[in-house]
């Protein structure tokens, strides 16, 4: 009997009860759709903490590591690879190093340090690398030195800021002029020898060296040392900074090379060198030859090849960075300059 009571009550209060659960799954529904919304959306913020926090470095990293575009529809990521360029110093004819492989490098490298007749080369040598870098689009630099033929720029010497800029902006124009002769431009700046690595530790003579590059153009790229006084200088001038690595050279717990009068200063396995590099690169931190590593800002990577073999460790060093899923660019190209 009270059985059927009850199923009268309902059949009875039917369309109520239908309407009272009609109302509570229309507002339900929209409030899991909207948790789910809140919920994707602090997923993506933690997401996108997490990869631009990679490396943890003191320098704001060479090119963006990431550029994340999350659609609504679903979770799509697009990461940018790294962009980094390859530089050699070229057109160094001397007594004391060869040209010889100049062609070679140029189809290897992003960008060309030239010498300009003070440490190495004349207008021969610099008439056949610009003629080369603009056939492979090799970007081309100036690579002033000191005076000093007779010992390839490397001896040290004590000049006033009056003659150091003197050094820096005739040795610049005289690349200049040859470039525009091939209807091209110098577009970057790196020292050689003694003169940069007084540079490296000295503030003052980084600064005069800044000063100098800066007045010449401001839209000249300074390719330094990174980690290095000179970078420390261009910063304070707010210059187009571009910081390098040496693939074949090992270096010390303070960030500097490794004296070249220590026996583990070169690096000549080329196994080890392109390793050295990609870690360097993908780090963005110099490998100590103890195992430290220094976090800094990597832009370039400086390769030689005045000989069979560091040519085949320039050409191993480039391919394996391109295997690795790094964009090589003239230093002019890439995205931070542009």
């Amino acid at each position: 009997t009270i059985s059927l009571i009850f199923l009268k009550f309902v059949i009875l209060r039917s369309k109520e009860i239908i309407n009272l659960l009609y109302e509570g799954v229309r507002l339900f529904i929209p409030s899991i759709f909207f948790s789910l919304i809140v919920s994707k959306s602090l997923i993506t913020l933690e997401l996108i903490s997490l990869l631009t926090s990679v490396p943890k470095s003191q320098y704001r990293a060479a090119s963006p590591r990431f550029d994340i575009f999350f659609i609504m529809s679903c979770y799509t990521s697009t990461i940018k690879t790294m962009e980094i360029n390859i530089n050699c110093d070229l057109g160094e004819k001397s007594k004391h190093h060869s040209n010889k492989y100049d062609p070679d490098l140029l189809e290897i490298v992003n960008s060309a340090n030239v010498a300009c007749g003070f440490h190495a080369g004349d207008n021969e040598s610099m008439n056949q690398v610009v003629e080369i870098s603009k056939k492979n689009s090799v970007s081309i630099g100036a690579h002033p030195s000191f005076n000093d033929p007779e010992n390839f720029g490397r001896q040290r010497m004590n000049l006033s800021a009056a003659e150091i800029r003197k050094l820096i902006i005739d040795q610049y124009e005289i690349l200049q002029k040859i470039s525009e002769n091939h209807g091209e431009k110098v577009t970057h700046i790196k020292p050689h020898g003694a003169l940069n690595n007084m540079a490296c530790e000295d503030i003052e003579l980084a600064t005069t060296l800044a000063k100098a590059i800066n007045e010449i153009s401001k839209d000249l790229i300074y390719l330094v040392p990174t980690g290095s006084k000179m970078e420390e200088a261009a910063k304070k001038f707010n210059m187009k900074i571009a910081c390098e690595i040496f693939a074949d050279r090992n270096y010390e717990d303070d960030g500097n090379l490794v004296s070249r009068k220590k026996s583990h200063a070169l690096i000549t396995d080329p196994e080890q060198a392109k390793k050295h590099v990609l870690n360097m690169v993908k780090n963005q931190a110099l490998n100590c030859h103890s195992g430290k590593q220094i976090p800094c800002e990597i832009d370039s990577v400086c390769i030689h090849g005045d000989n069979e073999s560091s040519l085949a460790t320039a050409k191993s060093i480039r391919e394996n960075l391109v295997e690795n899923g790094l964009i090589l660019k003239p230093l002019n190209l890439m995205e931070k300059f542009l």
